[in-house]
């Protein structure tokens, strides 16, 4: 069966990923921030595999990596955060230090994770990376505040975009 490994898997849409990729027979590999307290992801019937991970940790990442055996057929970095509350999100009273650690988590996050997957992904007959991002990323579209959740995911979708292109030249 083929292989997926996953980020933010403990919750929301990550969640429903494990469940519906496990139910389907495929080995899953489920990474979090805290294993210990993801009652719904220990719970899900199949293979699935929870590792510890946190995003902004190239260490974490080099684990996780290392604890997934043989090919990827997707990985899909998942993992993200909001950021702080939206009056910290508001032009005139930006939270800068949030803004980073937001950055790190939605923006650098998901190019680590790449970065860590890529030869597991590679070895995989038509491996795929996907990068979970949203509307709100989109420059087209700047109408409702959230200014430090909306540059995190536009930054992330150029720089998943600039990925494409490199894997696709090499």
């Amino acid at each position: 069966m083929p292989t997926l490994v996953i980020t933010g898997a403990n919750r929301g849409i990550g969640l429903e990923f494990v469940r519906q990729f496990a139910a389907d027979g495929w080995t899953v590999h489920a990474g979090c921030r805290h294993p210990e307290n993801a009652t719904a992801l220990n719970a899900i019937a199949g293979d699935v595999k929870v590792h510890r991970v946190d995003v902004t940790s190239a260490g974490d990442l080099a684990d996780f990596a290392a604890a997934v055996p043989g090919p990827v057929k997707l990985l899909i970095a998942n993992a993200g955060v909001m950021g702080p509350q939206r009056d910290a999100q508001s032009f005139g009273s930006l939270d800068f230090e949030a803004w980073a650690d937001t950055f790190r988590v939605n923006t650098m996050g998901p190019l680590r994770t790449a970065e860590a997957f890529l030869p597991a992904v590679e070895k995989a007959d038509g491996g795929k990376i996907v990068a979970i991002t949203s509307k709100m990323g989109s420059i087209g579209d700047s109408s409702s505040g959230a200014i430090i959740y909306r540059t995190t995911k536009c930054a992330l979708n150029m720089a998943m975009n600039m990925v494409a292109a490199a894997l696709e030249a090499a």
